[in-house]
């Protein structure tokens, strides 16, 4: 009888293939991976370690060189141009008189920084729809005119002739007295359909339309407090995000979003009578209005109905609550 040794003498039950080939053939030249050339052979010059470069990053260096060539003959034409004309470019080519970034609701000082110093007039005009009236405006201009020479006007867009009367004389402030001349700041309203909400705008050629109630607010602000920027960092970011919960949630919001930043203020005003720091800022403002126009101010919950009255006892506030009487 045979041995299982003499017809298996290798003593395997069978074979198996190996699960995975040696590195060293897979990667012969030990690389993770292989990544083709960004150039082709065509347009490479060879013997780069010599100092030669590509004709592609030739041809880029020309193109750099000749955009650089006409941004000087283009800079030249324009001085001549001024010459002729007699304008100041060093005037035109400062920054664009937008101020820092303000939060406080507090009157300051002017600063030494400010787009409105004596002899210098700027001019704002804000577009809204009368079906969605931005009260922060009001409340707003009642500081800036604290601050300031403001003159305001009322104007009517043909595609809102049907504008109540009261609209008609929303920035109505009185007989203006003197001339354009004797006003720091001009702030005019013209009522007209616009579905995208309140715009502002301070000089066509120069800048695009600041759009919705808070950024119109952000403006405003500034010119207030133009200063800002030195101020503390962490209130300003708490301000930045309360008035994007009011124009996201509150005024662009659906009712899951309002329930949800009613709840929000809510829990906030459960800690202090402001919703950041010990005094109203623009914040206040625009969730004020924001709460007033959407009519959610008459169910709110209880933190956020004491705030609302805190700000009704505050003059800033006057005009803007008289309206809405009206």
């Amino acid at each position: 009888m045979a041995s299982c040794t003499d017809n298996h003498p290798r003593l395997h039950m069978y074979r198996v293939k190996p699960y995975f080939r040696p590195i060293e053939e897979i990667m012969p030249n030990l690389t993770m991976y292989k990544v083709r050339k960004y150039e082709s052979g065509t347009t490479h010059i060879k013997n780069d370690e010599e100092g030669h470069i590509s004709e592609q990053i030739k041809v880029l260096v020309q193109r750099q060189e000749k955009v650089l060539h006409d941004l000087q003959a283009l800079q030249g034409a324009v001085q001549t141009i001024a010459q002729k004309q007699g304008v100041d470019l060093t005037e035109l080519t400062e920054s664009s008189p937008v101020p820092s970034r303000s939060s406080s609701l507090v009157t300051t000082s002017v600063s030494e920084i400010s787009p409105l110093q004596e002899g210098k007039f700027q001019e704002i005009v804000v577009s809204a729809d009368p079906t969605n009236v931005p009260l922060s405006l009001l409340v707003l201009l009642k500081q800036l005119s604290a601050q300031y020479r403001v003159l305001t006007n009322t104007f009517v867009h043909s595609s809102a002739i049907n504008t109540p009367e009261n609209l008609r004389r929303f920035l109505s402030n009185g007989i203006q007295q003197g001339s354009r001349s004797d006003y720091q700041l001009s702030v005019s309203i013209i009522w007209k359909k616009d579905p995208d909400g309140p715009r502002l705008m301070v000089n066509p050629t120069r800048q695009t339309s600041v759009r919705g109630e808070a950024n119109i607010a952000r403006y405003l602000a500034r010119l207030l407090q133009p200063a800002y920027d030195a101020g503390d960092i962490i209130k300003a970011t708490q301000i930045d995000e309360l008035l994007d919960l009011a124009q996201l949630q509150v005024i662009c919001g659906n009712n899951k979003e309002r329930a949800a930043a009613l709840r929000t203020l809510n829990a906030r005003l459960g800690k202090s009578q402001w919703l950041v720091d010990s005094l109203p800022t623009v914040a206040d403002v625009v969730l004020w209005s924001a709460l007033q126009t959407t009519c959610l101010a008459a169910d709110a919950p209880a933190n956020v109905k004491k705030w609302l009255k805190g700000c009704a006892e505050l003059v800033w506030f006057q005009e803007a609550i008289q309206f809405m009487s009206s």
